[in-house]
């Protein structure tokens, strides 16, 4: 890969994450997300444990939670006032009381500055 392929790569990594970016060389910049984003978890489908990565375009209240495909909610991950930018959060499979989770679909529900999305997670055992 060229240098100026691994730098444009770089930039476009960063930006992805709502970091910085002083890889030009130049001053750095910061790159903020302009939209709620909700990434794939990973790993998924998991046994043991997965993480939920998302992104808040501003500060603001968070909520994430995990829901079975019944609809009901099994697990509260966040819950509060975060600061704008990139977060991550583990999941390990057992629901709010600590019950082990049976293998399944399990949803995962992110709503943050009045906007929600969901995504799939698939627990196997």
């Amino acid at each position: 890969m060229r240098q100026d392929q691994a730098r444009a790569l770089a930039v476009r990594v960063l930006t992805d994450f709502g970091e910085a970016s002083g890889v030009s060389g130049g001053p750095s910049t910061m790159v903020r997300t302009t939209s709620l984003r909700l990434e794939a978890a990973r790993p998924n489908p998991f046994r043991r444990s997965t993480t939920v990565s998302y992104a808040l375009p501003k500060t603001g209240t968070v909520n994430l939670d995990v829901y079975n495909i019944a609809g009901q909610k099994v697990r509260t991950l966040v819950a509060g006032d975060m600061p704008a930018g990139a977060h991550a959060v583990g999941w390990d499979g057992k629901s709010q009381t600590g019950q082990t989770l049976s293998a399944g679909v399990y949803l995962v529900h992110l709503r943050a500055g009045g906007l929600s999305l969901t995504g799939k997670l698939t627990l196997i055992r």
